[in-house]
């Protein structure tokens, strides 16, 4: 069974995160991955960083006769029409033919390459951003010769949107006097 939970974070840009799965053989897994669309509105902000925040759980159930050596999950990630590419990942040893385990990734999606500060930003007050990101989880036991004896993955995309605010200060602000001017002689 593998099982996520995460939040996706640009300033205040949230986007929940789940999978579940279940492994009934080595041959048959599936998984659902759901991350919900989110979208931030910014005056003169610039994002510094783009958070993944993912918990996945993961379990697997093998015959009898199978050696189970590493469990490795990774996290992928990419502009939607990139190739998808590792940003982080987990292995942990294992020796028992039925195991689950826990891991969390902690990605900025800026810093990984993902993608940019420029790609995220409106270009003019008013104006929206929207940047498709492609978000996949893959989970793998190999045995001691490094086959594969259990495999699961399951990709989504979701959608992260900045827009400009149209704030116009001077519809705020009021200004007003009286003076004058005067000469002096010496």
């Amino acid at each position: 069974m593998l099982r996520t939970g995460g939040a996706v974070l640009v300033g205040g840009l949230i986007g929940a995160v789940t999978v579940s799965s279940t492994a009934q053989e080595v041959s048959a897994a599936s998984a659902d991955l759901e991350i919900s669309d989110d979208s931030v509105t910014v005056r003169g902000q610039e994002p510094e960083s783009l958070w993944l925040d993912l918990n996945v759980g993961w379990a697997y159930a093998l015959p009898s006769g199978e050696t189970p050596d590493t469990a490795t999950v990774e996290l992928l990630a990419a502009k939607d029409g990139d190739e998808p590419e590792v940003v982080d990942s987990e292995s942990e040893s294992v020796s028992f033919l039925e195991a689950d385990g826990d891991v969390s990734f902690e990605v900025d999606l800026i810093d990984a390459g993902v993608l940019s500060v420029d790609e995220l930003l409106p270009s003019e007050p008013g104006d929206e951003q929207s940047v498709d990101i492609e978000i996949s989880v893959a989970f793998e036991v190999e045995d001691t010769d490094g086959l594969p004896v259990a495999v699961d993955s399951e990709t989504e995309t979701t959608t992260v949107t900045i827009k400009e605010s149209e704030y116009d200060a001077s519809e705020y602000g009021d200004v007003a006097g009286t003076g004058g001017l005067t000469v002096e002689l010496a």
